[in-house]
């Protein structure tokens, strides 16, 4: 990575570091609230209550502070993500696959943060490796949990269902941002018609006979 998009310094003081928290929190509350083309180093510090001085003691320009918000959407979806498969425990497939959908909706924050990051600057570099990585990860949780359910979900290549299940939950989370949030469903129900399309999709076939 260049090196001027690299934050100055990862502070260590308490102090320091509470500013380096409110400064990468106002740049989201910024792309949040404002969009992608408010963000700016002026905006983020009078938001973030600092001094453009206090800012750039962290970060050289908008660029890295993005970089480090995207960073932390993306510890914060993994941590989310160990979670699950914690709690999954020996749940029954289908419960498990309700439990993921409803995971990543309350993930959407996150993914949306992502992808607005992406949008501010579309020349950041390594934002494409860093969705990429998300969406491995996601596959990855899908291919552990369904692996500890030989028999309740039917036989299937690993990679092709988690493919399927991760990028259709993704595409309604995009879609939603994009604006197109149906009007006739609320999100419980929309999450619900989402949950029958995925236990129909991965539903072990009845015995023969």
């Amino acid at each position: 990575m260049n090196g001027e998009w690299k934050a100055r310094r990862k502070p260590t003081q308490a102090r320091a570091i509470a500013t380096w928290d409110a400064i990468v929190e106002a740049c989201a509350q910024v792309l949040r609230d404002e969009g992608a083309a408010a963000v700016s180093t002026n905006r983020i510090a009078e938001v973030a209550g600092v001094s453009i001085g206090s800012l750039y003691q962290y970060f050289p320009n908008k660029e890295s502070v993005l970089l480090a918000l995207a960073d932390r959407e993306v510890e914060t979806l993994r941590d989310n993500l160990e979670a699950l498969l914690r709690v999954s425990g020996d749940l029954h497939a289908e419960v498990v696959v309700e439990q993921v959908i409803r995971g990543m909706f309350a993930m959407r924050e996150q993914h949306v943060l992502l992808m607005r990051v992406a949008q501010a600057d579309r020349d950041l570099p390594d934002m494409a490796s860093r969705r990429v990585a998300v969406a491995e990860s996601l596959r990855d949780m899908v291919r552990r949990l369904l692996a500890r359910r030989k028999g309740q979900v039917r036989e299937m290549d690993a990679d092709v269902v988690s493919f399927v299940i991760v990028h259709a939950i993704q595409g309604n989370l995009q879609a939603i941002d994009g604006g197109l949030e149906p009007w006739f469903l609320s999100k419980d129900e929309l999450i619900d018609e989402i949950v029958a399309l995925v236990v129909r999709y991965v539903r072990a076939d009845p015995p023969a006979g």
